[in-house]
């Protein structure tokens, strides 16, 4: 493929995803983290007080930063809050294509690229306020610039390391589960380096050791290097990553051993469901063809599945870490079998490949028409549908899209504070 078709065609391919992720955006109605995120700006925007260094329980600040742009320029409306979402979900495709080059060739880049943007969940979450987004483009960003570094060992080793560890730290002050996927990452990275090449572990812990004492800095910066900033940080560490994630009698949402794996069906679409472990099962059994990159895409997947899978509390969200690695996964199968295969079974190949693509975007305009009717009543039943917008509505805990659409919301402790006419709702969380 020459570099200028390269050019054209990946930016095609991120135009379409574009288009996909933005039409019709600001039909929905607030979700509850999204409404959630909205408040917070609204508290930042208006009183110039940061949530996160205000109350318990809010996660890190840089999303919120990014989302408040449009916010700020357009208005608390559904389409601001989820602009950047889907121009940080339309971006992902970069780092996907910058990966799959650098370990493959510029076929699997540009195809792992358009395969990405089809796919169901990924089209899905990148229409709506989910920090996942923002936060797995900069983690992938991260280890594109610390594999080039550790692939390519250029001259300029200090840049790449300081962009990993600047990408790094986006990430980590967007959602602190980056920590999970970003020590996966080097727990590989360590474990090759230990059984290939033992003398090199010494430069490779300097170089670990640059990077997130950069990071560090980075990430302290946003605390504005105030010890009580720095202790709430601290706090959401552990409440987010592990009160929430690993505590079973704390979660509110407990979910089977299965849930991910019956989600992924409707996530990938069941064909890309189906080929992901055919295109692992051929890479891996052939000595010839794989190589290190498939061998840390295969560990990445597993063990974080495995970590998801033994939270208690799990959610689709969990697994759009896992859509760009299915993306490479599945166009390096394709080429490694194509590669290999003569004309006739090429061709056959070809429309199984094609037709996966077709379902898959298919699979993603049928969510993505779904979803667009969703309006915050269906959370309460048809009743609450009819009710005025003037009405008092009294809650066990604010739900924010309520909040949102019906001002007169107030937070209640029990039935002697309501007046009669009012409305009472107790949001059940384990429904």
């Amino acid at each position: 493929m020459e570099r200028r078709a390269e050019i054209l065609l990946l930016s095609a391919i991120l135009l379409f995803a574009f288009a996909v992720r933005i039409i019709g955006i600001g039909s929905p109605s607030f979700y509850y983290d999204e409404a959630g995120l909205l408040h917070s700006e609204g508290i930042l925007l208006n009183q110039g007080v940061s949530a996160v260094w205000a109350f318990n329980e809010v996660q890190p600040v840089f999303s919120m930063l990014v989302s408040l742009m449009p916010v700020a320029l357009l208005g608390f409306t559904e389409f601001a809050m989820r602009l950047p979402f889907a121009v940080f979900g339309t971006l992902m495709l970069l780092p996907v294509y910058f990966l799959a080059r650098l370990w493959y060739d510029r076929r699997v880049a540009v195809f792992s690229a358009l395969l990405l943007a089809v796919m169901p969940l990924h089209v899905i979450y990148s229409r709506f306020a989910f920090t996942d987004m923002i936060q797995v483009f900069f983690l992938l960003m991260a280890i594109w610039a610390m594999e080039h570094y550790l692939i390519k060992k250029p001259r300029n080793w200090l840049s790449w390391l300081f962009l990993a560890a600047m990408f790094f730290a986006f990430s980590f002050s967007t959602k602190y589960s980056t920590l999970f996927m970003w020590g996966l990452y080097w727990i590989f990275v360590f474990a090759r380096q230990f059984r290939e090449e033992r003398k090199q572990l010494k430069g490779l812990l300097k170089s670990f050791l640059i990077c997130h004492a950069i990071a560090l800095l980075a990430i302290l910066s946003f605390t504005g290097f105030r010890l009580a900033n720095i202790f709430y940080m601290l706090y959401g560490i552990a409440f987010w990553s592990f009160s929430q994630s690993l505590v079973p009698s704390y979660t509110l949402a407990g979910q089977p051993v299965s849930y991910h794996f019956l989600v992924l069906i409707h996530a990938l679409s069941p064909v890309f469901y189906l080929l992901v472990p055919v295109s692992f099962i051929y890479v891996l059994s052939k000595r010839k063809v794989r190589t290190r990159a498939d061998y840390l895409l295969f560990f990445l997947m597993a063990a974080y599945l495995f970590v998801i899978t033994l939270q208690a509390r799990k959610f689709p969200r969990q697994l759009i870490f896992i859509m760009p690695l299915a993306a490479v996964i599945l166009s390096r199968g394709f080429f490694a079998a194509w590669d290999r295969l003569k004309k006739p079974s090429r061709n056959a190949l070809a429309a199984v490949t094609v037709l996966a693509v077709i379902v898959s975007l298919a699979w993603s305009l049928f969510f993505v028409v779904q979803l667009t009717e969703y309006r915050v009543w269906q959370d309460f039943g048809s009743y609450m549908g009819t009710l005025d917008a003037d009405i008092t509505i009294h809650t066990l805990d604010e739900y924010w899209p309520v909040d949102f659409y019906y001002v007169r919301q107030k937070s209640v402790r029990g039935l002697g504070e309501v007046d009669e006419g009012d409305v009472i709702v107790w949001p059940d969380y384990n429904s």
